[in-house]
């Protein structure tokens, strides 16, 4: 008997489903690497648990996942954006989740262009952009700004996702993150505070 797989579109239903029954009032869309899973860490610091539903991308495919939240009613929601830089038509994808109800609040730390920078701002509640750490240091920065473990969190993350390798747990970490099946343990364990 020939192994089915799972279509593009049953998952794509599949998410759209599970988003517009969500009980989370945060829909956080980010990357997938550490970085990513630190800044999803610090969300559900700031959050709870409960509170936000993630779905980690890949930088191909965030447009189409990001344009499929964006379909679905926000109700007043935050939809956050972390790690995933700009792409053609972004802004008009961001200006169809704000009419579907969304607030909007993307961090990143890719080069963006200045018309790029310009052209999605007026689509969204917050946009920060900052070349100079990793985007785990800004959602620290932004959600958590007196949390130590958050500020601790930021700095291996960042150790890491910026090539310093001065700390011996980021190593760690991005080794164990070579597994996706890690992902969400690695994060439930950044945000109680252990690093390996």
């Amino acid at each position: 008997m020939p192994v089915q797989h799972k279509s593009a579109n049953s998952e794509e239903t599949g998410l759209a489903n599970a988003v517009k029954s969500r009980t989370a009032h945060v829909v956080h869309i980010t990357h997938n690497d550490l970085d990513a899973v630190g800044a999803d860490a610090i969300h559900r610091m700031r959050y709870g648990n409960e509170g936000v539903f993630t779905i980690w991308s890949s930088v191909g495919k965030y447009t189409s996942l990001f344009s499929l939240v964006a379909s679905c009613e926000g109700k007043g929601d935050l939809l956050s954006i972390s790690d995933l830089g700009y792409q053609r038509d972004t802004e008009l994808i961001a200006k169809k989740a704000h009419l579907n109800g969304w607030r909007i609040e993307w961090r990143d730390h890719h080069r963006w262009r200045d018309d790029e920078i310009e052209n999605v701002k007026k689509e969204v509640s917050l946009l920060r952009v900052d070349t100079s750490v990793c985007a785990c240091g800004i959602v620290a920065r932004d959600l958590q700004p007196e949390n130590p473990l958050a500020a601790e969190v930021a700095r291996v993350v960042c150790d890491y996702d910026l090539w310093n390798h001065a700390d011996p747990r980021s190593a760690v970490l991005g080794q164990v993150l070579q597994r996706k099946k890690n992902r969400e343990h690695v994060r439930d364990c950044l945000v109680k505070g252990i690093f390996c």
